[in-house]
Formats: C-alpha cells, sequence, structure tokens
C-alpha cells in the first residue's frame, strides 16, 4: 500500500535560556503511520538534542497533550501523567465530551454490553475510566441504583462532574480505587484498556477493579478490536496500516460532532486482554466481537467488522 508522507517544518524557538532568531529549523518527513514517540525522537536526533530525559510533549487540535514527562517538571500547576500515560486538557476533554452514544461507533459496544449486564436494577456499579461520565449516565439508564466513576484524568472528572448526575459519585484516582473490598455489584471498563500502555499497568488495573468486586459479580470489559487497526469506521479511524505488535502505539483519529480529536491507542490483541483479567483471578465467561443490528446502515468499516471486543470475567 502506498504510503503518504507529510513534511513538517520544526523550528527550534529557544535553549539554554536564549531566544534564537533567526531561528534554526529542520524539515522533518513522516507518514501517518509513524507515532508521536518516532517523530518526537527524530526531532529530537535532527536538532543533536543530547539530554535525552526531558520532556517530550505535543499540544494537538483541541488542545489534547500527548507527553512523556520528567517526574520532575510541572507545567502550570497541573498534574502530569507517567511516562506514556494520557492527559487530557480542558479542551481535549471536552472534544471528548461532545461524543455520544447513538448514531456513532461507540453504540455498538454499548449495546453488547448492555446485553451481557442483563437485569442491574438496583445494584452498585463501578464505572473504571469514566471518563467525562458517558459510560456511567448509561448505566444509570439501565437501572444501576448507584455508580461509582472513576478516572485518572482531572479534566474527565471535571467534566464528569459539571454532568451532575444523580446516583453517580465521580472521584479521580491514582493507582487505588477508593472502594472496600466486595463493595460492588459489577464493574465496566469501556473504551479505556486501548490507553493502556503495558501489558502489568492493564493487569494492576484489573487486581484492583477484582478487588471490589463481590463473589459472583461480573468485570465488563470493552476495547478495540485487534482487527480494528488500519480501519476507518463512522467515530474513529486508525490510519496507519500494516502489521501491529503487542504494545505497539498508533494513532487514533476521533471524530466528534465539535471536531477532530487526534490521540494514540495502543495496540493490543484479544490474548493480552484474556491474560490481564485471568492474572487478576478472574474466570473470563464470554468473549464477543459485536456487530450492529443493521450493518446495511453503516457505509464505513462497522459494516464489515466489529470495531471492539467485550470480555465478561466473573469474580469466583
Amino acid at each position: 500500500m502506498a504510503r503518504t508522507w507529510l513534511s513538517i517544518q520544526v523550528n527550534l524557538v529557544e535553549g539554554h535560556g536564549e531566544q534564537y532568531w533567526p531561528r534554526p529549523g529542520r524539515i522533518i518527513a513522516a507518514a501517518r503511520s509513524h507515532s508521536f514517540k518516532q517523530l518526537a525522537d527524530a526531532i529530537d536526533d535532527a536538532f543533536a538534542r543530547g539530554d535525552r530525559s526531558r520532556l517530550q510533549e505535543f499540544t494537538l487540535t483541541g488542545q489534547t497533550r500527548l507527553r512523556r514527562p520528567d517526574p520532575d517538571w510541572e507545567i502550570e500547576g497541573e498534574i502530569t501523567g507517567d511516562c506514556g500515560r494520557y492527559s487530557y486538557t480542558s479542551g481535549g476533554a471536552e472534544l471528548y465530551d461532545a461524543l455520544g452514544i447513538e448514531g456513532t461507533t461507540y453504540e455498538i459496544g454499548f449495546e453488547a454490553v448492555r446485553l451481557a449486564l442483563g437485569d442491574i436494577q438496583g445494584q452498585v456499579f463501578l464505572d473504571f475510566g469514566c471518563g467525562t461520565g458517558r459510560s456511567a449516565a448509561f448505566l444509570r439508564s439501565l437501572g444501576a441504583g448507584r455508580v461509582y466513576g472513576v478516572d485518572r484524568d482531572p479534566d474527565m472528572i471535571e467534566k464528569a462532574l459539571a454532568r451532575r448526575l444523580g446516583g453517580v459519585v465521580f472521584t479521580r484516582i491514582d493507582e487505588v480505587i477508593p472502594l472496600p473490598d466486595e463493595s460492588v455489584d459489577g464493574a465496566v471498563s469501556l473504551n479505556v484498556f486501548i490507553e493502556i500502555r503495558t501489558p502489568a499497568e492493564m493487569s494492576g488495573i484489573c487486581r484492583e477493579v477484582a478487588r471490589t468486586l463481590r463473589p459472583g459479580s461480573r468485570f465488563i470489559v470493552e476495547s478495540t478490536s485487534p482487527l480494528a487497526f488500519g480501519r476507518t469506521f463512522r467515530s474513529y479511524s486508525y490510519p496507519a496500516s500494516g502489521e501491529l505488535r503487542s504494545g505497539e502505539i498508533t494513532p487514533c483519529i476521533v471524530t466528534t460532532p465539535a471536531g477532530e480529536l487526534v490521540i494514540d491507542d495502543t495496540y493490543w490483541t484479544e490474548a493480552d486482554y484474556a491474560s490481564a483479567l485471568r492474572e487478576a483471578g478472574l474466570t473470563i465467561t464470554a468473549i464477543d466481537y459485536p456487530m450492529p443490528r443493521d450493518p446495511s446502515a453503516w457505509s464505513t468499516n462497522e459494516a464489515l467488522l466489529s470495531p471492539c471486543i467485550v470480555l465478561t470475567a466473573t469474580k469466583s
């Protein structure tokens, strides 16, 4: 397949406390299949940057920031995440918040989760990676009596709190979920694991979620299908083509009513997801690749293959 190359002009504005004029520049050739990390490394090489331990950061349209921060570096008082972990500014969170469910690609996965959950009337649920509150509102619409939505991103939680959803408690977390052992009737994580960067982090999340589950309760994970990469769907696309390895990062273009949001997703296989759940002591009872109810209604790749994978795991 032919590769489309981009010509990117990069100028050095300042360094060592000095403002440069004229600004030295380089032209970087990059393809859409390259990751932001590869672009950052190419820029470092082009300017012979010696200290590679310092900050690499891109601010995208919508003010989404991609960064691999120095642990001691703070920017305008914002909380910086772990190396490789996503952080959304208010602008990026606002774009993400514009995404609905009905009529979007996400509708397919949410419908599959609804069927997998069955009757949850009055039950207490954990929503791991709640984002701006879309999935918590979904759980409440299905009859959940109480939902605890947790997310690591402060801007996402700020947007979620602004919804003022009844019966929902939103909390920003780091690693530990602020709930007692065996305190929830079920848990979901929808479109979250695709942004997890390492198998160890994924397993750790699954163990922490499993800790909060009552015996016999289920944890349902819905994420991007490993077959979706290189495809174009109604609500998002993966422009990079070719074979990917587990843990490889690739750009995803998300289309919202408020504009496009470019993020980096992580390629994981079915076996990667399943392994993380089993390592947490959970038993996988179902794995589904749901299709839309009417494939003919979709002009994009939803008509050809499932955009998502849904795994159901139970605590013994």
